[in-house]
């Protein structure tokens, strides 16, 4: 069974594997498999990280570099937020 946890903000994107964020009424759940879902990274754990941890950007689903808090991508460039 995949880890769901509960993203502070309006993360749209999953900061672990990049695939897009299920939207519930008490909040945002990642919810990943390695057979289901449209993540960039399929594994079946997933971890919440914070801004400095994260692989990919919450706005856009890109992968950035370990330690980097605006998405390189020219469409994006958003500074991630700090939870």
């Amino acid at each position: 069974m995949a880890t769901a946890f509960i993203v502070k903000d309006d993360g749209k994107f999953c900061r672990d594997r990049g695939g897009p964020m299920t939207r519930l009424r008490d909040g945002a759940f990642c919810e990943n498999t390695t057979t289901k879902g449209s993540q960039e990274d399929a594994k079946d754990d997933c971890e919440a990280l914070g801004r400095e941890r994260r692989r990919f950007c919450e706005h856009c689903g890109e992968a950035v570099r370990l330690g980097e808090t605006v998405c390189p991508d020219s469409k994006c460039g958003n500074t991630a937020y700090r939870s």
